[in-house]
């Protein structure tokens, strides 16, 4: 999270906020790939992603 705070004037008030939740979008897999090369699906990773994926909000406030 990142929050900056900014005085406009002495009665106005600027607050901008920014959350970013799994930022550099790393997947989470559930089971290994498959470990024998006689299998069909060897070496290929599960499509399903256990984590969410990359979320961002914006948010600003303006106090008076």
């Amino acid at each position: 999270m990142v929050n900056k705070k900014f005085n406009l004037t002495e009665r106005f008030r600027l607050e901008l906020r920014g959350e970013a939740f799994n930022a550099l979008n790393t997947p989470l897999r559930g089971d290994a790939p498959s470990a024998n090369p006689q299998a069909a699906a060897f070496g290929i990773l599960p499509v399903a992603q256990l984590n969410f994926p990359r979320n961002v909000q914006l948010g600003m406030r303006l106090y008076f």
